[in-house]
């Protein structure tokens, strides 16, 4: 079965990282993942050259809650030329989530867990999707830290957040910050990679909160390439025991011995619904990011099937 473990890596360094355990099994029933039909089921089956995957990036304190999925994306990978590319939902869009009525899409988590974000993502986008990663921020420092840190152009306007966020995490793991003294082009370890990917107060909020996890995807997309001989360690010690996942050991290593030898180092990254379908609204004086959801769907299809990218 296809996967990738290049990709898992890679997104579990996005600010958010768990502890593994055996969720729930969520490939048992399509009906209850909103796969409503075969021909869907058919055009995502593992047998096609294109995986769809769900990744959810978990805003939660304990392992034992589920949280709201601050990051929601769907990670499409090609078997054929191992092109990895990236579509973010912003965590505001306005979908309906079954049972539970219209709701900002990053609430399905915290409501159902995986097996419900990965429904309210199919229902409302058309997908199949049944395999899912998800992550939290604390796990995440440790595997950032395994790949040797990621290499960041931190902008001046950044710094002060990016120390800020470093502060909250020092607070709750009550390990001293090493807070970032200078902007610039650095390496951050995996404490600070974990801030930098939160910082919402610079560059319209999530949306430059998107592009900051795009950056720091690629930055270490470079560092798994150069950690190659060493790979299968850090899967095992430092990888493996901070995640949740329903995919095995076995799809893993099989994707991921493939994935690393992907002439590209980049990541192809789109933020949806685009500009062009879709506005803010306030509802029960509460914002959020109403999308036709037709046109979001057409246009994500296109991303994901046809290689054709948005304006």
């Amino acid at each position: 079965m296809k996967r990738s473990l290049l990709l898992f890596v890679v997104l579990s360094v996005l600010g958010f990282t768990s502890t593994t355990h055996s969720q729930l099994n969520i490939k048992a029933n399509p009906v209850a993942l909103g796969i409503p039909h075969a021909n869907l089921e058919e055009r995502d089956t593992l047998s096609n050259k294109l995986i769809n995957i769900a990744f959810f990036g978990v805003d939660r304190r304990s392992t034992s809650d589920f949280g709201n999925s601050d990051i929601i994306m769907v990670v499409t990978i090609d078997m054929e030329s191992h092109k990895v590319k990236l579509s973010s939902i912003m965590r505001d869009t306005y979908v309906s989530i079954y049972a539970r009525g219209k709701n900002k899409i990053n609430a399905a988590y915290l409501e159902g867990g995986p097996r419900l974000a990965i429904r309210t993502l199919n229902e409302n986008f058309d997908l199949a999707i049944r395999d899912y990663i998800s992550v939290d921020f604390f796990g995440s420092a440790k595997i950032i830290e395994a790949l040797g840190g990621a290499e960041i152009d931190v902008k001046p306007e950044e710094l002060e957040y990016l120390n800020n966020y470093l502060g909250e995490i020092a607070g709750i793991d009550g390990v001293p910050a090493n807070f970032v003294k200078k902007a610039g082009v650095q390496r951050l370890d995996g404490k600070q990679t974990v801030a930098y990917s939160r910082i919402r107060a610079v560059g319209r909020g999530d949306y430059g909160r998107i592009n900051r996890q795009a950056t720091v995807m690629n930055a270490l997309t470079k560092s798994i390439q150069d950690k190659k001989e060493n790979f299968i360690q850090i899967v095992l010690k430092d990888i493996v025991p901070n995640i949740e996942t329903n995919l095995d050991y076995a799809q893993l290593f099989e994707i991921g011995s493939g994935l690393l030898r992907a002439k590209s180092r980049k990541l192809e990254h789109v933020r949806f619904p685009l500009d062009n379908a879709s506005e803010g609204v306030m509802i029960d004086k509460i914002w959020y990011l109403s999308t036709d959801l037709a046109k979001t769907t057409k246009s994500l299809h296109g991303f994901i099937y046809d290689d054709i990218y948005p304006e």
